[in-house]
């Protein structure tokens, strides 16, 4: 029986790589699933682009914040399957070795004058937000659009919401509202984190090969000092000492040590739990409305992988969640029922009586089922 069961699962399994159709360079981390009635069973291409499917489907989906999302039919499946980007593509970075002091020069007027371009009043967009969160044997999916406050950067004060529509992909009706990427693109924001601790933090370099129509637009690649999984760029006008984009990808080691304690790992390892991967990217665009620059789009990927080993359990688990949140000038619907956004529990060290009825009220926005 045993013979019998391994040869089955050998025969069901499915292996291929997920390339870029343009670059023909292999995607990591791409979320791959089917649905089967209320089911969904999930899988994950590695740094390699990588994957195996070990259950059975009659299509697979594939899904990646840059691309575009497919579905191939069983038939259909190939060793290889490519994906479409739906985001321009940087040139080959080119850089030198040196960092030139004009860099820092630039950067220091950015953070200078970073209340006097950003979010310099309290202003209302529209906006659409997505979040697709998928595991080892689960989806959940949830999209909300309606309108956002953004106050004065300065004041440090909350954003508030009216969360018009909002409608959960779930297996059934017990699922929730899932604002929580939504909180951490808002708060945890680039350009709230850019300041001269940063700067002095990274090392800078020009990208030579990066062209723009406005001389005056450069892109600076920039890497951690002290991990080496840290890095991303930033597009910079150096005429009006703006940052336009920002992207930051993070790795294992750095997530570990910057978003877990050494007690909290200590006593996760004793009782058999390990984090094989820990990857998260995001990337931030801002757009000028009036005088003053705004959030326009925000990208966000989270990718876990973790083991427990033990007497008891020997497993291995994944989580994927991808994120989306688009910003636009044009009010259609105006509400007066704005709700307090909470920040996100990482960055309070003690939640009040008052934070806890902010997030309870966020949580009872009227929602839509779905089937995911």
């Amino acid at each position: 029986m045993l013979i019998i069961m391994t040869t089955q699962l050998m025969m069901s399994q499915t292996k291929g790589v997920v390339v870029d159709i343009t670059t023909r360079q292999p995607i990591p981390f791409v979320s791959i699933y089917s649905k089967n009635a209320d089911s969904v069973l999930g899988s994950m291409s590695n740094e390699q682009g990588q994957f195996s499917i070990n259950f059975s489907f009659n299509s697979l989906f594939l899904s990646h914040i840059n691309y575009e999302k497919i579905e191939v039919k069983k038939e259909n499946v190939r060793d290889t399957i490519y994906l479409t980007p739906t985001v321009f593509l940087l040139n080959e970075v080119v850089v030198s070795n040196l960092q030139p002091q004009w860099i820092n020069t630039v950067l220091s007027r950015v953070v200078k004058d970073k209340e006097k371009n950003y979010q310099t009043l309290a202003r209302t967009l529209s906006y659409k937000y997505e979040t697709y969160t998928l595991t080892d044997s689960n989806g959940y999916a949830f999209k909300s659009k309606g309108n956002i406050e953004f106050p004065k950067m300065k004041k440090n004060a909350p954003f508030k919401i009216d969360a018009q529509n909002n409608i959960i992909k779930y297996k059934d009706k017990t699922a929730g509202v899932d604002f929580s990427n939504l909180r951490r693109m808002l708060y945890d924001d680039f350009m709230g984190k850019f300041d001269n601790k940063f700067i002095k933090e990274y090392n800078f370099r020009q990208n030579g090969a990066f062209s723009n129509e406005d001389d005056n637009v450069i892109q600076l690649v920039f890497s951690s000092k002290k991990f080496k999984d840290d890095e991303g760029y930033i597009v910079l006008d150096t005429l009006n000492n703006v940052i336009l984009e920002a992207e930051k990808n993070s790795g294992t080691d750095f997530n570990i040590k910057t978003q877990t304690s050494t007690i909290l790992r200590n006593i996760a390892a004793s009782r058999g739990f390990n984090y094989d991967t820990w990857i998260t990217k995001s990337k931030t665009k801002y757009s000028k409305i009036g005088q003053s620059y705004y959030m326009s789009e925000c990208k966000y990927k989270f990718y876990m992988k973790t083991f427990t080993k033990n007497k008891k359990v020997d497993a291995k688990y994944f989580t994927s969640i991808e994120s989306k949140l688009y910003f636009d000038n044009k009010i259609e619907k105006t509400s007066t029922e704005l709700k307090v956004i909470p920040k996100p529990y990482y960055i309070i060290a003690i939640m009040s009586k008052q934070m806890r009825l902010e997030e309870e009220a966020l949580k009872k926005v009227a929602v839509s089922f779905e089937k995911f």
